[in-house]
């Protein structure tokens, strides 16, 4: 067994790229969570059976901008229910992850004297992929 070196990953150069558009400047937070849900059927001979299921959402906080054409706010407003491709790196110049999301709309105003800002959690479509510093997916090793 080899010992795996581990490198630390600052999410301060992140990119965030939805349908064309680059998004990192309008959020501050983008996180790809895997939700885990497990099912055991206990069959009357003693047997049981596992089943595992993963969906996955884009969990994102910012800024509300309802006056820069093409902002994320007026984005996630224009196109609800659009299935859409998502790239998201977690370092400029790393491997990322690529997948599609399903558009919601955000929150619009908020509380006296306080930035505007969003949280909107939007359903994965599928499975996410490994992509690299170019947006091409990364085979398995395997």
């Amino acid at each position: 067994m080899s010992l795996i070196p581990a490198k630390v990953t600052v999410f301060n150069d992140a990119l965030l790229k939805i349908d064309a558009h680059n998004y990192e400047t309008s959020v501050d937070r983008a996180a790809l969570t895997p939700n885990i849900t497990s099912t055991d059927f206990d069959g009357i001979g003693g047997n049981t059976i596992t089943t595992d299921v993963i969906k996955w959402t884009l969990e994102t906080t910012g800024l509300q901008d309802w006056d820069t054409e093409n902002s994320f706010s007026l984005f996630c407003e224009r196109h609800v229910g659009e299935a859409v491709s998502v790239d998201l790196y977690a370092r400029e110049g790393g491997k990322g992850r690529r997948f599609t999301i399903k558009i919601v709309p955000g929150v619009y105003g908020g509380t006296s004297n306080e930035q505007l800002k969003n949280a909107i959690t939007f359903k994965v479509l599928g499975q996410p992929v490994e992509i690299d510093e170019v947006g091409d997916i990364v085979e398995d090793e395997v």
